[in-house]
């Protein structure tokens, strides 16, 4: 609820994940003109009086609306009724909602979200994408250990490369932050290799890039419209399976979203307008979170 995409495409995803995960319950919040008619051995229907809608302030809307699908599945969440979260609603509100609700992991200040990107090589991490606009260079250096850890555990890789987004490569490029962030992680942080540049995020040198909120989100979004562009101007000029193979690799919606990194709790924001395929792939991102203990692993960082 509170996407831009229509529930019930949102739940042709489901229906995907379920013909995928067979052994896996699932736990749908929703409203009942969305739940009417919806029947199935291995879904529980959750009915919620209220929406928080991406217009809304989100710390307002998660304090006043207790009823909503999501403080509703946040808190089924806390009290361990469902093993993951996925929702395509309300980053801010998702956000405010994990932070006030959930227990922090140890050592985290703030949560973070944490995306997954196409490269030349394997897919980066890439964190924080939107959580927290403001920070303090400590705050860098707990994404990095956060996000090396998430790596770690999702992507297999036991050392992870971690680099720190600035405008150029020199250790006394950017803001005064940005510089003391550069000096406690390389005292810190054992994997970390230096500054990256935006443009060469993609050339899969580094498996990790750590950054703040504001920038993350900005580069994200950025290089989600850049593929989109350059995929429609391509469009015409290769076959229909090149295109396909294409689309998959560089399309956004092709990728699961993002996880709130640092509470206790698996928790993913999907696309604000996620297609069922979208919405598939975050379920199974959620399931492999599980599988895989990463909220565990994150805690002994």
């Amino acid at each position: 609820m509170g996407s831009d995409t229509y529930p019930h495409d949102l739940l042709k995803g489901v229906y995907q994940a379920m013909e995928t995960l067979p052994e896996v319950i699932w736990v749908l919040f929703a409203s009942a003109a969305v739940l009417q008619g919806v029947q199935h051995s291995r879904l529980q229907c959750v009915l919620s009086d209220e929406i928080i809608t991406p217009e809304e302030d989100p710390l307002n809307a998660v304090r006043r609306k207790k009823k909503s699908s999501l403080m509703v599945a946040i808190r089924a969440l806390k009290r361990k009724k469902i093993g993951a979260l996925v929702t395509a609603g309300s980053t801010g509100a998702l956000v405010a909602a994990s932070t006030l609700s959930l227990d922090r992991l140890p050592h985290v200040r703030r949560p973070a979200l944490v995306a997954s990107l196409p490269t030349e090589k394997k897919p980066v991490t890439l964190l924080d994408v939107g959580g927290n606009v403001s920070f303090k260079a400590p705050l860098l250096l707990q994404f990095a250990h956060m996000g090396a850890a998430y790596h770690r555990c999702m992507a297999g890789i036991e050392n992870p490369r971690v680099g720190l987004l600035n405008i150029g490569i020199e250790s006394k490029k950017g803001t005064q932050e940005i510089r003391a962030a550069y000096a406690l992680l390389q005292a810190e942080c054992e994997g970390f290799v230096g500054n990256v540049e935006a443009r060469d995020v993609f050339n899969g040198e580094v498996d990790v890039v750590v950054t703040d909120g504001f920038s993350g989100n900005v580069f994200v979004k950025a290089a989600e419209g850049a593929a989109r562009f350059l995929l429609k101007q391509i469009q015409s000029a290769v076959s229909p399976e090149k295109m396909a193979t294409l689309r998959k690799q560089f399309d956004y919606s092709e990728y699961p979203g993002a996880f709130v990194c640092g509470v206790d709790g698996v928790v993913i924001k999907c696309h604000g307008n996620a297609t069922p395929t979208t919405f598939f792939l975050a379920l199974q991102a959620a399931h492999h979170a599980l599988q895989s203990d990463l909220i565990a692993k994150l805690k002994s960082v």
